[in-house]
């Protein structure tokens, strides 16, 4: 990284007044990385991601002790980044490897997938039907029936305990709505009915790498658990397809969306 590009970075960094919430105390921040991941919505959430990606992980491993030591490892790593470039491919790069890691939800909770965490609020997708709707050699689209939760903590817990993998057990669950999933390698989507426009709207959650962070999370997390059994997405799109968005009139018209 040449001397006028870091010091640009720097520069940017005290420039901002923004803190975001993230897994550590952004007012004890010392290193450039950290600073850096306080003052950044998207870096912050990334370290989001990864910290409930860890914890997901740390309840499922049976070996805690090499999952800290990779954690160490990685930690040295990424405070070696000069650039949010380098922060967010190595964040990524990690995400990948702690969501590969097989989870073991609740017998009571196995229909129950994660939103998104942010602020000190959660919520959550309960998928009470999936139907296979049409598939062919560019993916398989599923009809999903779905309805969500939420809940909010206080601060402090959040602090001691980090955000629950799953709602409490007596949570309200909203009305059920529909939607369609496309499980496509090269042409990921989550597709719902605008009521207004009256056509079907198709969202990719995902940028070229696979990864979804922020408002996509909770699509990407659903995704995930409808396509690929709750294992991170392995993908073959070219990097102008990343989160798109493309009207339909019907579901099924995703399949004839043009390749490039």
């Amino acid at each position: 990284m040449n001397t006028l590009k870091k010091l640009n970075f720097i520069l940017l960094l005290l420039a901002s007044s923004a803190s975001y919430a993230v897994s550590f105390d952004c007012n004890k921040a010392a290193a450039l990385v950290e600073k850096a991941i306080c003052s950044e919505s998207a870096l912050s959430d990334l370290d989001d991601v990864l910290a409930r990606a860890y914890k997901r992980a740390e309840a499922n491993t049976a070996d805690k002790n090499g999952l800290k030591r990779a954690e160490i490892k990685w930690l040295k790593q990424r405070n070696q980044c000069q650039d949010s470039e380098c922060i967010t491919r190595i964040y990524e790069t990690r995400i990948k490897e702690l969501q590969a890691i097989p989870t073991t939800p609740d017998k009571g909770l196995k229909n129950v997938v994660m939103g998104r965490c942010h602020m000190n609020s959660c919520w959550w997708w309960r998928v009470d039907k999936t139907e296979l709707v049409k598939e062919g050699d560019r993916g398989q689209l599923f009809k999903v029936e779905v309805a969500t939760t939420s809940a909010d903590y206080a601060e402090q817990d959040v602090d001691k305990n980090g955000y629950p993998d799953f709602p409490a057990k007596n949570a309200r669950w909203e009305k059920g709505s529909e939607a369609y999933m496309f499980c496509s390698k090269t042409r990921p989507a989550y597709i719902e009915y605008d009521l207004k426009d009256k056509t079907f709207m198709a969202d990719n959650p995902f940028d070229e790498k696979g990864v979804s962070s922020g408002a996509t999370e909770g699509v990407g997390n659903l995704y995930a658990y409808v396509c690929h059994v709750e294992q991170p997405p392995v993908l073959d799109m070219p990097p102008e397809r990343a989160f798109f968005s493309v009207v339909l009139e019907k579901p099924t018209d995703i399949f004839n969306y043009p390749i490039k």
